[in-house]
């Protein structure tokens, strides 16, 4: 008797857990994940960091990409530089414009410079 209760419950929150993952899954993110494409937030990242000299204190600098993409952050975090990965190389600025990086693949190195609106900071980042 309680299940002949219960089950037009059941059966509303499945329907109602179907529409919305049908609704999450109708965006871009959504289609693109069904449709097998490669994006960042599927794929596996490589992380480099090291010392960051030049501009200050020498900080600790991260960098992750997944091999098309690349965010470093040259310090604490505060700020990202977002870029692209091309040829071994790594060219990518802040939005808005002011801080950017370039820098190129050493086999597991990576060296470049940071230059900033006040100065300009040399990077080596090593696979880790």
């Amino acid at each position: 008797m309680r299940l002949l209760i219960l089950l037009p419950l059941l059966l509303a929150a499945c329907s109602s857990a179907n529409t919305a993952l049908n609704t999450a899954l109708s965006g871009e993110i959504g289609s693109r994940y069904l449709a097998g494409a490669s994006d960042t937030l599927f794929s596996a990242t490589t992380a480099f960091t090291g010392p960051v000299t030049g501009c200050g204190p020498t900080t600790r600098g991260a960098l992750s990409t997944d091999g098309k993409t690349f965010a470093f952050a040259p310090s604490d975090g505060t700020t990202i530089i977002r870029g692209t990965v091309e040829h071994g190389r790594v060219t990518g600025a802040t939005t808005p414009p002011g801080t950017s990086f370039t820098g190129e693949f050493n086999g597991t190195t990576i060296t470049g410079t940071l230059t900033r609106p006040t100065c300009t900071a040399k990077v080596t980042l090593t696979r880790g």
